[in-house]
């Protein structure tokens, strides 16, 4: 694990004097009297403070911020428009310890593949079949104008999907590494694959771009958004704005990398408009004689996955990982919150690191093994009390 940093507590020791105050209640006749002029100044004397910069009372994993939306897509928006020196400016007060304040930790959030929805998706207005990307039949519900079936809950999902008018540079949903769920029979568990690096289009120029900003890192002292002036890969984009501020933070120093899921991909929610949630449908298999919920088991390997993924595709080290963000505004409850951490994530994080595993001796693209464990951080929680009592 990264190096503790120890920050220090201040001690204080307060001395002074409980200055007891007691009214002696009078007739409303007698005229008020003020107080001697000795007891006002003993009242306002200030207290004696001790300060003792060397007595340190807890260990800390370091400082930190969350980067999600704004503040790392306005530094590429910046970038774009020539103020690259700002945004190294920027990067220099988050990061460096001589400079900045010198973060420690860096908070993401791990995508959802957009605001995906049946909602609005209709046969006057039909949507597309998210495993093709072609229109669906108004003619034919629950295909594709090529006769591929689309994925239905109920009646959602017959005349195919649309994408929310989401505002990503405010509060928007970002790029998911597991996209759209693998075929698979039903009543089994979803297969682990076709996550995003393995699709043929991965390292390939994307036909239609004209370039940008991307999420490769530059040199140290060199312009620190990489601008392409020709056509851009799909690694090159892929959840751009958390991936490029990740590579900035690690060549900053910083090893500690707290991951965070708003809401689960569509195939995986709750939603009955087949919507991104925060919570994960309780859809139940029967494996070995045990009940064992479909998308519970989905949601772990999608976690564990996605720490595969920051490692192989760029050398992050996702350090910590949290599954649940505000679940108790959705209604989460703590019977849930447990059942998937002690039945489901804690296991298969567990799992992950052992020979055999999806972590197990990973390398990076410079071919490093994995040096690190991932851990659990706490539920964040609007009211945990109410999610968690």
């Amino acid at each position: 694990m990264s190096k503790k940093i120890r920050r220090k507590a201040l001690s204080v020791s307060m001395a002074g004097v409980l200055l007891l105050s007691v009214i002696t209640p009078m007739p409303f006749s007698n005229p008020l009297q003020a107080a001697p002029a000795a007891a006002v100044q003993s009242a306002i004397a200030p207290a004696q403070v001790t300060a003792d910069w060397y007595k340190s009372y807890q260990t800390m994993d370091g400082v930190g911020a969350a980067y999600a939306y704004t503040d790392s897509v306005h530094m590429l928006q910046l970038a774009s428009a020539g103020h690259q020196d700002t945004v190294r400016h920027l990067l220099d007060l988050t990061f460096s310890e001589q400079k900045g304040t010198g973060h420690d930790i860096v908070r993401v959030i791990i995508g959802d593949n957009g605001g995906l929805t049946t909602s609005g998706a209709t046969a006057a207005s039909p949507g597309f079949n998210p495993l093709t990307s072609l229109l669906a039949d108004v003619n034919n519900p629950g295909f594709d104008i090529e006769g591929n079936a689309i994925p239905l809950r109920g009646t959602a999902g017959q005349y195919g999907y649309k994408i929310e008018a989401e505002n990503r540079y405010y509060d928007g949903n970002t790029d998911s590494i597991w996209p759209v769920e693998p075929e698979h029979a039903p009543g089994t568990l979803v297969p682990v694959q076709d996550f995003v690096w393995d699709y043929p289009s991965w390292n390939q120029p994307i036909g239609n771009d004209d370039g940008g900003p991307t999420n490769l890192l530059s040199k140290p002292g060199e312009q620190p958004v990489v601008i392409k002036n020709s056509p851009r890969t799909r690694k090159e984009l892929f959840d751009i704005d958390q991936v490029w501020t990740m590579r900035q933070a690690q060549q900053y120093g910083v090893k500690q990398f707290y991951a965070c899921t708003w809401t689960v991909p569509y195939w995986m929610s709750q939603s009955n408009t087949n919507s991104p949630s925060k919570i994960v449908r309780g859809d139940i298999a029967t494996i070995g004689g045990k009940p064992v919920k479909i998308y519970y088991q989905a949601y772990a390997d999608y976690l564990v996955n996605y720490i595969r993924g920051m490692w192989e595709q760029w050398g992050i080290p996702v350090t910590h990982i949290n599954p649940f963000n505000e679940v108790d505004l959705a209604g989460g409850s703590a019977a849930y919150v447990t059942e998937l951490i002690n039945g489901y994530i804690g296991p298969a994080l567990k799992k992950s690191m052992q020979p055999g595993g999806d972590l197990y001796d990973i390398k990076n693209p410079e071919g490093k093994l994995i040096d690190f464990i991932p851990q659990l951080a706490a539920v964040d929680g609007t009211n945990l009390g109410a999610s968690l009592t």
